[in-house]
């Protein structure tokens, strides 16, 4: 009963910490079955043509722009005086996909900012020079901030030069 409960856990626990890897996978071959589908559309649909600034394009790929929170899939490609003419397909499920791993993405670095704000306020519990100090975090809509008076720095701030010798003649 005990090691079959221990191997619960140990499952349990291998298979949390391999969610990120795991994940990651699914997207790219999510993404790879979609672009094989929007390869066969390109043949056989109507496609679209659309004019865009040179400066204003925002490739993936070399086969795929980011046109107006759309993925653009690209049969063809011309460039003239600074203007591109693209003739190709919108990749509406691509765009979904890529949204959705953005916003995943972005849940996951604000937790792991707060992480590390933790385990740095932990880490300056145990700083010598600076009693009394008051580890409070403040989360801020756009980024996490120490509210401490010193904090450990790894490094100096002043450094010195090595020592130089000397050669007497």
């Amino acid at each position: 009963m005990k090691r079959t409960l221990l191997k619960i856990v140990a499952f349990f626990l291998l298979l949390t910490s391999s969610l990120p890897f795991l994940s990651t996978v699914f997207f790219l071959c999510g993404r790879q079955i979609i672009r094989n589908e929007m390869k066969e559309k390109l043949e056989t649909s109507l496609l679209h043509t659309i004019r865009i600034n040179e400066k204003d394009v925002v490739w993936m790929d070399e086969h795929e722009i980011w046109i107006n929170e759309h993925m653009f899939d690209i049969h063809s490609k011309r460039l003239e005086n600074g203007i591109y003419t693209f003739t190709g397909l919108y990749d509406e499920q691509e765009t979904m996909l890529v949204k959705k791993y953005n916003n995943t993405t972005e849940k996951n670095n604000e937790e792991d900012q707060l992480l590390t704000c933790v385990f740095i306020c932990l880490q300056n519990i145990f700083y010598d020079e600076a009693p009394g100090y008051a580890g409070l975090i403040s989360k801020s809509s756009h980024s996490i901030t120490f509210l401490t008076p010193a904090l450990a720095r790894p490094f100096r701030d002043l450094l010195t030069p090595p020592p130089q010798v000397c050669s007497v003649s």
